[in-house]
């Protein structure tokens, strides 16, 4: 495998906000960290002690359940606390910026702001304006840089090694064009040799993606080596933009049939939340080569290993 040098040089930055930001040197750093959590969790341990003086808060201006919580649970892992701060019933909804918002928490002595947000850039301007480290969670249709470190770790423990994952091939099915997850995670991919490929209908797929593009699943479902399958995102879609479910789920849905004709050690993966009936089937969404549940899980290691990066921990 060849990899240019400044690929391998790690990166240095109060802040984590986007895979594109950093190397794979970075990567992979988080990534054994993360899998060094995973192990001392698994033998007993629920105690760390990295960010005992340490105090987090998360500033979600979109709905989460997984990633909210992942950052509140790891945090508390870690021997952090933290913080939800409700939008709802905030002077946000009084018209206070989203800049005085996060200037108010950094005064407040918060260590760190995790943001979610549905523009894009949203989580790289707080961090402009605050000096503590600010996380993006998730921006727009942007990236979901976590979501890559934390399927990096599944991919880890799935085959031994990153390493492994040079030469694969990965397709992104469904709504690759609204999902900030098909963007951090097949760069995150092809640090490491992965060819990612996209299959979706032309609303969910543009055409002029430098990524090889297919539109009917039948095309590859027998080549790929994973199978990432991505939920619909109906509230990003525009008012022009309707989906014929039925249409979709013939062309596109990952069904026990289809999942028969994957390679052997091919697996399934979903960031969740997954809309059983559309994406996949009900078979397909209890299927022991669905790594959804490890996706969580390894969520939460992947989350220790970047706010102890970020907040200096051992």
């Amino acid at each position: 495998m060849v990899s240019d040098d400044n690929n391998l040089q790690s990166t240095t930055s109060k802040d984590f906000l986007a895979i594109s930001k950093l190397t794979k040197r970075d990567l992979q750093d988080l990534v054994d960290k993360a899998l060094v959590y995973q192990a001392r969790f698994k033998d007993g341990e629920r105690s760390f002690k990295e960010l005992e003086s340490h105090s987090v808060v998360s500033l979600f201006y979109e709905n989460s359940t997984r990633t909210r919580m992942s950052f509140e649970r790891a945090t508390k892992l870690l021997g952090g606390e933290f913080a939800y701060f409700d939008i709802a019933s905030s002077s946000v909804a009084k018209g206070e910026s989203i800049r005085d918002t996060a200037v108010v928490l950094e005064a407040l002595g918060f260590s760190a702001v995790v943001v979610r947000h549905f523009s894009e850039g949203v989580p790289h301007q707080v961090a402009k304006w605050l000096e503590i480290p600010v996380l993006n969670a998730g921006d727009g249709c942007h990236e979901h840089p976590s979501q890559a470190v934390g399927d990096l770790v599944t991919l880890a423990e799935r085959y031994g090694s990153l390493d492994a994952l040079y030469g694969m091939k990965v397709a992104f099915v469904g709504d690759v064009g609204h999902s900030r997850v098909a963007r951090s995670v097949s760069l995150a991919l092809s640090m490491f040799g992965a060819t990612s490929i996209f299959v979706g209908p032309p609303e969910m797929v543009p055409a002029a993606t430098k990524v090889e593009t297919f539109r009917e699943l039948d095309e590859v479902v027998d080549e790929v080596d994973i199978a990432y399958m991505l939920r619909v995102q109906k509230e990003r879609l525009m008012e022009r933009e309707t989906l014929d479910v039925v249409s979709y789920t013939k062309r596109f849905q990952l069904n026990d049939a289809r999942a028969a004709r994957m390679k052997k050690e091919a697996v399934i993966m979903h960031p969740g939340p997954m809309n059983v009936g559309v994406e996949v089937d009900s078979t397909v969404s209890k299927a022991i080569d669905l790594l959804a549940p490890a996706q969580v899980r390894n969520g939460v290691f992947a989350r220790m290993s970047i706010l102890s990066k970020l907040l200096g921990g051992a």
